[in-house]
């Protein structure tokens, strides 16, 4: 056989080799928006051969994979400030690439307050993808919350009941026997709240409000008793 003959059917044959090697691994995400904390699925292709490998990185933090498939791969949403986030792909420690996801605002901030006696404390702050608290629909004492803005206007406002006052079940042992026995609160109680997220510093205006009272009416607000003024970092 020519030697021009062996050289052409050679290349035929390395042809579909050599392309399975050049061929990029696409990259789909399915959401160009996301919240943090919120899944995100990439489709591979090709699908790679052992998606138990496969990573997924923003700068040198490692995110959290939910799910593996050969075409796929699912992930969580990182938190952070930047407005959007380059995630890249690896598969062991070759890059399949990477891509960006928008940044989607929390529509609520998240607020752990504690309160001992009337003393009321901010304790932590993390923004949330929960709806803000709305206002509870009880005839028991509750706590009534304003939300007041920098140039001095309630902006929301909502109530929960009372954490101090709500019955807890409490599991007493006697013997072989157990039974759910309902006690009141005592000590200080550590509970959330949930208000609309907002970019400047707010001011939480934190009332006890008695039993009955009609936290819809303008004289029922003006009846709440204040306990604490905390102010709110975005």
């Amino acid at each position: 056989m020519p030697p021009r003959t062996v050289a052409v059917l050679c290349s035929l044959l390395l042809l579909p080799a050599l392309a399975g090697c050049s061929r990029k691994t696409s990259l789909k995400p399915d959401l160009a928006l996301a919240s943090a904390g919120q899944p995100v699925t990439i489709l591979l292709d090709p699908p790679v051969k052992d998606a138990s490998a496969v990573r997924a990185r923003w700068g040198k933090q490692i995110i959290p994979i939910l799910r593996t498939d050969k075409g796929m791969i699912q992930f969580i949403m990182p938190r952070g400030d930047t407005d959007s986030v380059v995630v890249e792909m690896l598969d062991g420690s070759r890059s399949l690439g990477s891509f960006a996801i928008r940044r989607q605002p929390e529509p609520a901030q998240r607020l752990l307050l504690s309160l001992d006696g009337e003393t009321v404390t901010l304790r932590d702050r993390v923004p949330s993808n929960d709806a803000a608290s709305v206002d509870a629909r009880t005839r028991r004492t509750r706590l009534s919350f304003d939300v007041v803005n920098r140039h001095g206007t309630v902006v929301y406002s909502a109530s929960i009941p009372h954490p101090a006052f709500e019955p807890v079940e409490s599991f007493i042992v006697e013997g072989n026997d157990a039974h759910a026995r309902t006690v009141t609160r005592t000590g200080p109680v550590v509970f959330p709240v949930w208000i609309p997220a907002h970019r400047d510093t707010v001011r939480l205006y934190v009332y006890e409000a008695a039993p009955g009272l009609d936290l819809m009416d303008s004289d029922g607000r003006a009846r709440r008793r204040e306990l604490a003024v905390l102010e709110v970092l975005p």
